[in-house]
């Protein structure tokens, strides 16, 4: 399966808010674990929410988290759709 290249990730301001003051995670994690190649990365077709790349990985400090991509116009380019910490299965 061909690996999905990640360019660039757009992030409006209240994504931004909303990652860090309710999931309390920094914008530098998770683009880090966006940009991963040593994540695990799906797409997921949502009824409800479309297109997106669903990514699993883990922070530089170790916090296991899944951030939701959506793709735009631009290829390699994503807008974040959300972050948050899960726990490890």
């Amino acid at each position: 399966m061909p690996t999905t290249r990640i360019a660039s990730v757009e992030i409006s301001d209240s994504v931004r808010s909303k990652v860090g003051s309710k999931h309390g995670l920094s914008i530098d994690d998770v683009i880090a674990v966006a940009t991963s190649r040593t994540t695990l990365r799906e797409w997921d077709d949502s009824p409800t929410h479309g297109r997106r790349l669903l990514i699993t990985g883990y922070t530089p400090s170790g916090r296991h988290i899944r951030v939701v991509l959506f793709p735009t116009a631009t290829d390699g380019a994503f807008q974040l759709g959300t972050a948050f910490a899960t726990r490890r299965r």
